[in-house]
């Protein structure tokens, strides 16, 4: 239930709080003294469309909160409960004066549609110029439904699943089929693919190998004269002396003088290796020297080697590995198409087995649907013979529909308003009045769906006896969940647990007189005020205060 509502800078209302009780609350007031735009802040609360004439004149935003309490029920299934605290949720919007805004939970910022959908679970307004419910065939199949029970709802997820699964598996197969078509000149293409890059055996890391290779080949007469001329200064007297001789020549110098100073010995090891290394490098450099050749076969054959990897990484990839990995791809997709034959029987069983799961739930559905669209209509007649519409026809056509995820049919009220004439589908024929006191016995048959009901003039074009037999039917609402309903009948009014007044008032802000909505919850003797204002207008006198007394203890047994 809407523990409180707070409002600031909401169109008229400047600062507004409002802590509400269980039971039946009603809201009046004079004509214009604020209570649709009350109801225009709950409804943008519940994540409903906003527009900058929200924002009260001077202002950057308004802000509405309404705080619940006792919501775990209704939202079962939703991924919300985890931001509850102490057994509160608080949805709050924000409108700023360009007409953007912003939603919370808990303080939490989420999407609109995120409080719609947890609105939705929470409060139902049902405004006085809407009646969108009872327009809507969608929302009368819901109706059924819920009245069907926790059995049927069952049934009905488990409806929704099945078709879920049986559309999945339907696309599955249409993209097979699709394939199908042009499957042997991809297998061809793949084919192909495969054999090139095969035929090539080309191995990670070998282009970069060629390359490297390529470029000695090429330079073979070069990498000849340069090595040809180190062995010669490393090893012969090139240019009169040679770098080993030199150093043999330092070592019997020094090998003198260590007989001297056995300190000099060191230095003797260190020319005795860099002989050592001088000699090693001249072997290997002998080695490397008689290796490098100008091999013109070689040369053609590794840039033909490298023209062939060369246009395998044009088709295939910037890389060796690239291609290879490609390759690998294009094998699994082979594998895939070569058993799409085989996939394509399974999933064809797959799909009968779906189909024939989704047609039993669909037919349990219906005749689910059937038996509760007698006792809606028996149940709606008896209330609406209540509220004084005895002559009235009411019922519920279920016809055959295109099959999907709520079943195979399509459900629509019919209506009457005479004896004898036929029934019409209710949206096409009925009066405002009409639907307004068939709205209330709707709610009244399928109570307790919903923690919160709103009523914005449920009572209008009702009057006398019929607006009694409405107040009776609110206080039934109100027995299993929490009513809030703005009326101009004292009858209905005086039927409340709680009863506020809402009504304009001048202030003066930095100078400038300006016109705020202000709420009041009435003791007994302000009520008594309220009911024979509504009751005589302007010329309240004992008499209507009398008639307020007796309204008001018509209802105190509650």
């Amino acid at each position: 239930m809407i523990r409180e509502l707070h409002v600031e800078n909401f169109a008229i209302i400047d600062s507004l709080s409002l802590e509400l009780e269980p039971g039946l609350c009603v809201l009046t007031g004079e004509t214009g003294a604020g209570k649709s735009v009350l109801i225009d802040a709950v409804l943008v609360a519940l994540g409903g469309k906003t527009s900058s004439e929200f924002v009260r004149s001077g202002y950057q935003k308004a802000r509405v909160d309404l705080v619940f309490e006792h919501y775990e029920g209704p939202l079962s299934g939703l991924d919300v409960t985890e931001l509850a605290e102490d057994n509160e949720l608080i949805l709050s919007r924000e409108v700023s004066s360009n007409g953007r805004s912003t939603a919370r939970l808990n303080g939490r910022p989420v999407t609109a549609a995120v409080l719609r959908q947890v609105g939705a679970r929470l409060v139902d307004v049902h405004g006085q110029h809407e009646h969108q419910s009872l327009l809507q065939p969608d929302a009368h199949r819901l109706f059924l439904d819920h009245l069907a029970g926790k059995e049927h709802l069952a049934t009905l997820a488990r409806l929704a699943t099945v078709h879920r699964e049986l559309t999945e598996c339907r696309a599955q197969k249409e993209e097979l089929l699709r394939q199908e078509r042009d499957r042997e000149r991809k297998i061809d293409l793949l084919k192909y693919q495969i054999e090139e890059i095969d035929r090539t055996r080309v191995v990670p890391g070998e282009d970069e190998e060629l390359a490297r290779e390529m470029k000695v080949l090429e330079h073979a007469e070069a990498l000849k004269q340069a090595t040809a001329s180190a062995i010669g200064l490393l090893s012969s007297q090139a240019r009169g002396y040679a770098a080993r001789d030199l150093l043999a020549e330092a070592k019997t110098q020094l090998e003198s003088a260590a007989a001297l100073d056995p300190a000099v010995a060191a230095f003797v090891g260190c020319v005795e290796n860099c002989l050592i290394l001088i000699d090693e490098t001249v072997r290997d450099l002998r080695q490397y020297h008689e290796r490098i050749e100008a091999d013109p076969a070689r040369i053609s054959w590794v840039a033909d080697r490298l023209e062939q990897i060369r246009r395998l990484k044009k088709k295939y990839g910037a890389t060796v590995e690239e291609i290879l990995n490609y390759r690998d791809s294009i094998e699994k997709e082979l594998a895939s198409l070569t058993h799409m034959e085989l996939a394509l029987e399974e999933l064809a069983s797959r799909e009968s087995a779906l189909l024939r799961a989704y047609n039993e739930c669909a037919e349990a559905v219906t005749q689910n649907r059937q038996e509760a669209a007698k006792l809606l209509r028996e149940m709606t007649l008896a209330h609406l013979r209540e509220l004084g519409m005895g002559k009235v026809q009411f019922g519920v056509a279920i016809k055959p529909a295109f099959p999907g995820p709520s079943g195979k049919d399509e459900v629509e009220f019919l209506f009457s308003a005479n004896v004898g004439e036929e029934m019409r589908p209710l949206a096409k024929i009925a009066s405002g009045g009409e639907l307004s006191r068939i709205m209330l016995a709707l709610k009244v048959v399928s109570a307790g769906n919903i923690p919160t009901l709103i009523f914005d003039e449920i009572d209008s074009g009702v009057g006398g006896r019929a607006a009694t037999c409405v107040a009776d039917k609110l206080r039934l609402l109100a027995d299993h969940c929490q009513v809030l309903c703005v009326t101009h009948m004292p009858q209905i009014a005086c039927a409340a647990d709680v009863h506020y007044a809402i009504e304009k008032q001048r202030v003066f802000e930095a100078g400038t007189e300006r016109t705020v909505v202000r709420v009041r919850r009435l003791d007994h003797g302000e009520r008594v005020e309220e009911l024979a204002r509504m009751l005589a207008g302007e010329s309240v006198s004992d008499i209507t205060r009398a008639q307020a007394e007796e309204l008001l203890a018509r209802y105190r047994r509650y």
